[in-house]
């Protein structure tokens, strides 16, 4: 598992061709359907749930259009580049069903209440470019060939700058949502705590007063229970058609 694999410092998600992903195959069906309300769980859910908890940072590329779950799937990961040519869609309404992968939770907290119930209630197709899915991506790039380019040079740069282990501990504080600055103070407290304590802290600091690249030796393998928000392990894929 690439999560449990300490020489992997960063996950990056494309696809190929006019597609990042086109989402469920209709012709096959929604998957297996659990027997009662209370047992059946979303497979799409499943997935971005794997991705939540997956302790790497992880970046999509997203080359081409996306749709249904090819986009909510995405909603839980660190950083999403797109291309301007892409097309997004969240069809659900028009498919007669609610929104999958947890997308509920992420998309109104990415993109604000507004945005988020707009694109829910048409079940629209728009460009990657269009104001409704302002900060949705944090990059867009002019080619759909530059997606994977792109992000791989994000993930190097994550790779050879960031202490992994900082950057898994950021993320969980973001996505504790402290309910007040009071909250968020105790929690990073308690992280900054656990971080000035560590080779990564010494060596971090020791780089910049030397103005050279950082050699972080923690890994996650070493960090496991620590976290501000315990995980479990995950396997995710690389690549989607």
């Amino acid at each position: 598992a690439m999560d449990a694999d300490d020489s992997v410092k960063c996950i990056v998600f494309t696809g190929e061709g006019p597609f990042f992903c086109s989402g469920v195959d209709l012709t096959e069906g929604f998957g297996e359907i659990g027997k009662t309300r209370d047992t059946h769980r979303d497979a799409g859910g499943k997935l971005a749930l794997a991705i939540h908890n997956c302790r790497k940072p992880t970046i999509a590329a997203i080359n081409g259009t996306a749709v249904g779950v090819g986009i909510t799937m995405t909603l839980p990961m660190s950083i999403r580049i797109a291309a301007k040519t892409a097309k997004i869609s969240f069809p659900f309404v028009r498919r007669g069903i609610v929104a999958d992968a947890a997308s509920s939770f992420y998309l109104p907290r990415l993109i604000g209440y507004g945005r988020a119930l707009h694109l829910f209630t048409t079940g629209a197709l728009y460009p990657a470019e269009s104001g409704l899915l302002h900060g949705l991506f944090s990059e867009t790039v002019n080619a759909a060939s530059s997606t994977l380019p792109r992000a791989l040079e994000v993930a190097r740069d994550i790779a050879v700058n960031a202490s992994q282990v900082g950057v898994y501990l950021t993320r969980d504080l973001v996505y504790r949502s402290p309910r007040s600055p009071e909250q968020a103070h105790l929690l990073e407290s308690a992280a900054l705590y656990t971080r000035y304590q560590s080779r990564d802290f010494e060596e971090g600091v020791q780089s910049f007063l030397e103005k050279r690249k950082p050699r972080f030796q923690d890994t996650m393998r070493e960090q496991s229970g620590e976290g501000v928000l315990d995980r479990g392990d995950c396997v995710v894929g690389l690549a989607f058609k």
